[in-house]
């Protein structure tokens, strides 16, 4: 080998490390992206997560609440039933007591009546 087949042959070895440097420093940047990019998937991937036990806490919370506005509304149907039932049986004895007020009214007034005609006549019948 003369000595001008091995300056070609190392120019051709500097060329081909050149390249090789080229490739290594895109490769490395390429590793960065994509290091970048699986902490970028890492993140994305536990704030999923985290969306999803909250949404799981909500759907828990909403079915609790539901379960004690159930509650709620079945003792406020029994209080109302309760206030209609006493409402119901106040309206029916306003009803009848006019009528049983007038009446014992008008037997006071009949027995006063009678009891003075009677007053009246015995007086009049004993001296």
């Amino acid at each position: 080998m003369t000595i001008e087949e091995i300056r070609d042959r190392v120019i051709a070895l500097e060329k081909r490390a050149e390249r090789e440097e080229e490739r290594h420093r895109f490769l490395e940047d390429r590793l960065i992206i994509l290091e970048k990019t699986q902490a970028g998937i890492q993140d994305i991937r536990l704030m999923i997560e985290r969306l999803t036990m909250g949404s799981d806490n909500t759907k828990q919370s909403f079915s609790d609440l539901n379960a004690r506005l159930d509650k709620l509304d079945a003792k406020l149907a029994k209080r109302i039933e309760e206030i209609d039932n006493k409402l119901e049986c106040h309206m029916t004895q306003q009803d009848k007591a006019p009528g049983e007020k007038w009446e014992k009214a008008k037997w006071v007034v009949v027995a006063g009546v009678i009891s003075g005609v009677l007053g009246y006549l015995l007086k009049s019948i004993l001296p």
